[in-house]
C-alpha cells in the first residue's frame, strides 16, 4: 500500500470483512433453501483435529521430504531463492506479486503441516504455481544483477523441464488403467448376477459409477448412518479398500458378506486393492 498505514489498515479490514460477509450470505442462503444441515455436515466432516505439537519435529521433517513432489528441482532452488532475498536480493520483495508467492506457500505449506500425517499429493500441488513464479522473477532480478548466477539458474530451470518432460513421456508410454479395468470387472460381476440389487454401497463407489454407470451409495459420508442407508436402499454390494473392518462388519451384522472379487487399483498401501462382496440378508 505504498507504505501508508492508513491505506493498509482499510487493506486489512476489507480483507476480513469481504470474505466473511460473503461466506456468511452464502450460508444464510443455503440455509433459507432449506440446506442447513447438509451445510453444517459439510464443515464438521471436513474439522481439523486438534495438532499433536509433540510431532511438530517430525511433521515438518516428512513436509520438507514430501515438498519435492511439487517439483524436485525447482523445490529445493526457491528455498534457496528465499535465503537469498533476505540480504542479497531483497529487490524481490519490492514486487508485490513476489511476496504474494510467499504468502500463498507459506499458507498452504502451514495448512499440509496442521494436518499431522495427511500428505496427499493435492495439497502441494497447489504450490507449483507460485514455486514457479517465484523462480521466474528471481530468474529476471538476476539478469540485471549477475548474470554467472541466472545462467546457473537458467540451467536449474531446464533441468526441471527435462526432468518433467522425461516423466510425462514416461507416464505416456507406460499407460495404466488399473482403476478402468476393475471398475470394468465389477461391471460384469454386478450386472451378470440377476439376484443381486445391482446397487453397490462404498466411499469409492461413486467412482465406480461414474466409470460404469452402476449406481452407488456412499456408506462414509451424508446425514444418514450406515444402518440407516441400508435399511432404506438396500444395496446388494459392498465395496471396501483391501477388506472390511470390524467397524463395518459390525454395522452390516445383518448381511453375510460374501466375496466377489478382488482387483487391483492404485499404487498406495491403503488403497491397492478393491474388493467386492455380495451383501446376502441373513434371513435369506
Amino acid at each position: 500500500m505504498g507504505g501508508k498505514l492508513a491505506a493498509l489498515a482499510v487493506s486489512l479490514v476489507a480483507l476480513g470483512a469481504l470474505p466473511a460477509a460473503l461466506c456468511k450470505g452464502y450460508a444464510l442462503l443455503v440455509a433459507k433453501l432449506g440446506f442447513g444441515a447438509d451445510y453444517n455436515y459439510f464443515f464438521n466432516v471436513n474439522a481439523m483435529e486438534e495438532f499433536d505439537w509433540t510431532h511438530a519435529w517430525s511433521t515438518a521433517v516428512e513436509l520438507f521430504r514430501h515438498g519435492f513432489w511439487v517439483d524436485r528441482v525447482l523445490f529445493p532452488v526457491a528455498l534457496a531463492v528465499l535465503v537469498f532475498s533476505i540480504g542479497w536480493m531483497r529487490k524481490l520483495w519490492r514486487n508485490p506479486l513476489f511476496a504474494a508467492c510467499w504468502i500463498a506457500l507459506s499458507a498452504q505449506a502451514i495448512f499440509v503441516f496442521t494436518r499431522g500425517e495427511d500428505y496427499a499429493p493435492r495439497y502441494f500441488l497447489v504450490m507449483l504455481a507460485p514455486l514457479v513464479l517465484v523462480v521466474a522473477l528471481a530468474f529476471a532480478v538476476l539478469m540485471e544483477r549477475a548474470r554467472a548466477a541466472a545462467a546457473l539458474l537458467a540451467v536449474a530451470m531446464a533441468a526441471s523441464v527435462a526432468a518433467n518432460l522425461i516423466s510425462t513421456i514416461g507416464y505416456a508410454t507406460h499407460r495404466s488403467y488399473d482403476l478402468r479395468n476393475a471398475a470394468t470387472a465389477i461391471k460384469m460381476t454386478v450386472r451378470n448376477d440377476k439376484r443381486q440389487n445391482p446397487l453397490i454401497l462404498g466411499v469409492s463407489g461413486s467412482q465406480i459409477s461414474l466409470i460404469t454407470g452402476i449406481p452407488s451409495i456412499n456408506d462414509a459420508y451424508g446425514l444418514e448412518d450406515m444402518s440407516q442407508k441400508v435399511g432404506t436402499y438396500k444395496p446388494g454390494w459392498y465395496l471396501g479398500w483391501n477388506g472390511v473392518d470390524e467397524g463395518t462388519l459390525e454395522l452390516l451384522s445383518d448381511y453375510r458378506l460374501e466375496e466377489a472379487g478382488t482387483y487391483p487399483a492404485f499404487d498406495d498401501d491403503d488403497r491397492n486393492r478393491l474388493v467386492l462382496y455380495r451383501m446376502i440378508p441373513r434371513s435369506r
